[in-house]
C-alpha cells in the first residue's frame, strides 16, 4: 500500500496541529500570569510591584530561594520565598519542613509582609506556584 505525497503532507499538517492544540493545552493548564498592585511595595527585592509574574501552578519539588506564592489561613494569597529555618526557631517547625512543609520568607525588610516568621511553616498544600518568570 502506497501513500501517495499530498495525502502525507495532509496527515503530517493534521498531526503538527493536534500536537500545537495539546500543547497550548498544557501550558494554558500548567502556567497562570498575575499582575502584582503597583501600589504598597513587594516582599521580595527580586520582584517589584507591578510586575507580572508567570506562576507555575504544579511546581512539584521546590528549592531554597525559588520565589512562590502561598495562601495563609484566611485564603489571601502572599509572595515569599523558600529559606531555611533559623536555628533560633521551635523544633517543632525543624520538624514540620523536614516533614514536607516549607519555611517561606519575605527578603525585602523596607516590606514588611507575614511569612513563616509570623504563620510558622507553610503547608505544601498552601503553595499556590512557584514563580517562573518576572517582568
Amino acid at each position: 500500500m502506497s501513500v501517495d505525497k499530498r495525502t502525507f503532507v495532509r496527515y503530517a499538517r493534521y498531526a503538527v496541529y493536534a500536537f500545537v492544540v495539546v500543547a497550548l493545552g498544557y501550558l494554558v493548564l500548567r502556567f497562570d500570569m498575575i499582575t502584582l498592585p503597583e501600589e504598597g511595595c513587594s516582599p521580595l527585592r527580586s520582584i517589584s510591584p507591578g510586575d507580572r509574574l508567570v506562576v507555575d501552578l504544579w511546581p512539584g519539588r521546590l528549592a531554597e530561594g525559588d520565589p512562590v506564592l502561598f495562601r495563609d489561613e484566611s485564603g489571601k494569597l502572599l509572595l515569599g520565598k523558600v529559606g531555611t529555618v533559623p536555628e533560633t526557631a521551635p523544633e517543632s517547625y525543624a520538624a514540620a519542613v523536614a516533614a514536607g512543609a516549607y519555611w517561606i520568607v519575605a527578603d525585602d525588610p523596607r516590606c514588611p509582609a507575614p511569612d513563616s516568621r509570623a504563620l510558622g511553616p507553610i503547608d505544601a498544600e498552601a503553595i499556590a506556584g512557584k514563580v517562573f518568570l518576572a517582568f
